[in-house]
């Protein structure tokens, strides 16, 4: 049975991972046993160093998670290799407390970025679960993100930029101006002539003479 001690590499973690390790052990404890969330909660606040854990967050994990977790298994199902009652029982709780906190939003009292939901579940993989066991969950929780996370999967915008080594050459001042983009290195002359006839809407024709730039004799 994974304990929230167990297996750890030093102090230094916050409130919020000691209360998901807590809240690991907590429904672990309720898929073998099936005993009652509220009896499990009892017994893990008698734990030494549950002090250090965010408490209620423990609470809303366990309680949020083993009353929806028949609704959270039917939606990771499809994401699957396998029957859910066919994993480990601590995958299988750490995918539990994933997808429960995938479904709650980032801007709620608990809620937190898919990243930071993901990168935390696979941890609790690494140091509870088995041999590669952290690349499945890894694997599952990422396309559940996508399924209710999709504003924060959409990558940035970014802005545009001039390919390098390319430059704007413009032809006089005038609104009629031509802007061209040219290889580095190239002069450009632009003549920008109108040509206006009676009755016809006035044209502009432009006539561009290009030339390579060289080095002076100097150089």
């Amino acid at each position: 049975m994974p304990r929230a001690d167990s297996r750890a590499a030093g102090g230094g973690r916050n409130a919020r991972r000691r209360a998901r390790e807590f809240a690991l052990q907590g429904l672990y404890q309720w898929l073998l046993a099936q005993a009652a969330p509220t009896d499990i909660l009892w017994h893990l606040r008698e734990q030494e160093e549950y002090e250090q854990a965010d408490g209620a967050f423990v609470e809303h994990l366990v309680l949020g998670a083993t009353g929806g977790a028949e609704e959270l298994s039917d939606w990771m199902q499809p994401f699957l290799d396998r029957p859910i009652k066919a994993l480990s029982p601590v995958e299988r709780a750490i995918l539990l407390l994933g997808a429960f906190e995938l479904r709650t939003a980032p801007e709620a009292g608990y809620g937190a970025p898919y990243r930071v939901v993901i990168n935390e579940a696979v941890e609790l993989a690494k140091r509870f679960g088995g041999t590669d066991g952290h690349k499945y969950v890894n694997g599952v929780l990422d396309k559940l993100a996508s399924t209710v996370r999709g504003e924060e999967l959409a990558p940035e915008p970014r802005p545009g930029r001039r390919a390098a080594g390319r430059r704007k050459a413009t032809g006089g001042g005038s609104a009629d101006a031509a802007t061209i983009d040219l290889p580095a290195g190239e002069n450009v002359t632009l003549s920008v002539k109108p040509s206006v006839k009676p009755n016809v809407t006035p044209s502009v024709t432009t006539n561009v003479s290009r030339s390579r730039a060289t080095p002076s004799d100097s150089e």
